[in-house]
């Protein structure tokens, strides 16, 4: 069934910085990872609605090359012709989600605030087909505890199955619990399993000890289910819990002060920094990043216009996720001039991130033979740069090599001898022409060129962990 409203759009590009496209309304951005390219699906704030509220405008398909951008908008899509009028005349167009299935792509879509329908298209960016010429989801107020049915996010399972997330309390007598559920998806992508209610107990929001708002996301890491409710989380062992609230994400300490917004000596998560972050949490070549609304630099920041801003995710060797940092740098290419934490990659194989080091408290560790790990460094800030200062620590007994290389061209290789335990660090420097080498090599879509660190030696024996890589 065809839909009014497709359009593909001209392109529409942005540097590789937070917000990520500044004033155009980019926000509740859910991205995923589709045959090897970023995909994000969100909505689309209109500068004229002022402070009458948000999702005026057709539902985005954004795609990038690397994580930070530059993010092209790639299509668009509007309301579905049979949605009723009622619902055309407000701003209807809330938040999405998408998942692929044996090839084909679903797109999971908020009309209002109180059900959800579903696009399929053969590609990630459509055209889109209708294929049930209704809503999938309506009716909340049938479950117990009742909920609003909104804000559908998806989760492929490592066994394959689908989830589908949704809910926000509805009504005065809400539970201490979150109004939260989630339905097993058949393998048609588009009908499902009873709604379940996922439980969280001692939950917390923006609105306060007991109250989760809307806006849910799963994901799951290693055996761990999370879910989330803008920068609020809580964990499970099974995916339809129960789930225990662990935290926030966002700290006001680390918010660069340009991000800050709203009353900032409000209680603490009252502040506006807290409010509206609808998010999601995607892993692409072994990097984890947070996508989020973002207040900081709207046009109309009293009202419904928003911008989204991109950050590294690091999992604390327990589950729990550590504070992200919300910066005008993001997840953009990194600036030479200034340490880089070694868990700030762009992709790693072979090793992995956990807590320790002396200076942010992760490293890359477990890196043994044939482990690697690159970063995009801005390449111009490499201009004077001559070696690569490594600080590691070698808590083993033999000496493992490291090879730099610079827009995969080899430059240097260096020692890395044991420093006497796990958590005492040295820095050896691998002498190279850094700065020649990226002015030499192509210039990238964001700005960048790959400086990456190959490892081997120690008969497949861990010899690192990598704590900052210095430019000198």
């Amino acid at each position: 069934m065809a839909h009014r409203g497709l359009v593909v759009l001209a392109p529409l590009l942005a540097a590789a910085t937070n917000p990520l496209v500044p004033h155009t309304g980019m926000a509740d951005p859910h991205v995923h990872v589709f045959n090897g390219t970023l995909y994000m699906y969100s909505t689309h704030d209109l500068i004229e609605q002022g402070a009458s509220g948000c999702c005026g405008g057709d539902w985005w398909i954004w795609t990038a090359p690397y994580p930070g951008g530059p993010w092209t908008n790639v299509s668009s899509q509007g309301l579905p012709a049979w949605t009723p009028e009622s619902l055309k005349e407000t701003n209807s167009l809330w938040a999405t989600d998408a998942a692929e299935h044996k090839g084909r792509y679903y797109w999971y879509v908020s009309i209002g605030g109180k059900q959800i329908a579903v696009f399929e298209a053969d590609a990630p960016t459509g055209p889109w087909r209708d294929p049930l010429g209704d809503f999938l989801l309506a009716n909340g107020s049938s479950l117990s505890p009742p909920t609003n049915i909104r804000d559908p996010g998806v989760l492929r399972d490592d066994d394959g199955r689908h989830y589908i997330v949704f809910g926000a309390c509805d009504g005065a007598n809400q539970p201490d619990d979150a109004c939260y559920y989630a339905a097993e998806l058949h393998d048609d992508m588009i009908s499902y399993e009873p709604p379940r209610h996922l439980s969280v107990k001692g939950v917390l929001g923006h609105f306060g000890y007991g109250k989760a708002d809307d806006k849910p996301f799963l994901h799951k890491r290693g055996d761990l289910y999370y879910l989330s409710w803008g920068c609020f989380y809580a964990t499970a062992s099974e995916v339809f819990g129960p789930y225990q609230y662990k935290g926030c994400i966002i700290e006001a300490d680390l918010v660069e002060e340009a991000f800050m917004v709203g009353n900032q000596t409000a209680e603490r998560f009252s502040h506006h920094i807290y409010y509206d972050r609808h998010s999601s949490f995607v892993e692409h070549l072994g990097q984890w990043y947070f996508y989020s609304n973002d207040y900081s630099h709207s046009d109309a920041p009293t009202g419904g216009f928003r911008d989204t801003v991109a950050a590294f995710v690091h999992y604390r060797d327990d589950g729990t996720i550590a504070p992200v940092e919300i910066t005008a740098a993001g997840v953009g290419p990194r600036d030479a001039r200034a340490p880089l934490p070694a868990e700030q990659y762009h992709r790693v194989d072979g090793a992995r991130t956990t807590q320790g080091g002396s200076t942010t408290g992760f490293v890359v560790g477990d890196v043994a033979d044939g482990a690697a790990v690159a970063y995009r460094v801005d390449r111009a800030s490499l201009g004077g740069s001559v070696a690569l200062n490594l600080t590691f620590a070698n808590g083993g007994e033999c000496a493992g090599a490291a090879t730099l290389a610079v827009a995969g061209t080899p430059l240097a290789t260096c020692a890395l001898a044991p420093t006497g335990a796990w958590d005492m660090y040295a820095t050896v420097a691998c002498g190279a022409a850094l700065g020649a080498a990226a002015l030499a090599a192509p210039a990238s879509a964001d700005g960048a060129v790959d400086v990456a660190v190959s490892f081997a030696g120690c008969g497949g024996a861990a010899f690192a962990k990598l704590d900052t890589l210095t430019f000198a």
